[in-house]
């Protein structure tokens, strides 16, 4: 949520039993959570948001240094 809109934040295909999407450190009051295709009906049974250390040989992005 930046100036009273939604900013995409990070994104994925398959989702998976604890998938875990890293992105660079942000501030806000919203979150929001699209599935906007699925193969199957989707369950989520829990969201969760962390502070975490950029891990060695990660970029901030959660890209791997490939």
């Amino acid at each position: 949520w930046e100036n009273d809109a939604w900013k995409p934040l990070c994104w994925g295909t398959t989702i998976g039993h604890k998938r875990i999407l890293r992105f660079p450190q942000v501030t806000s009051d919203h979150v929001r959570v699209r599935i906007t295709a699925s193969l199957a009906p989707p369950a989520l049974s829990e969201i969760g948001l962390y502070e975490a250390v950029v891990l060695p040989g990660m970029h901030p992005s959660g890209d791997a240094d490939n």
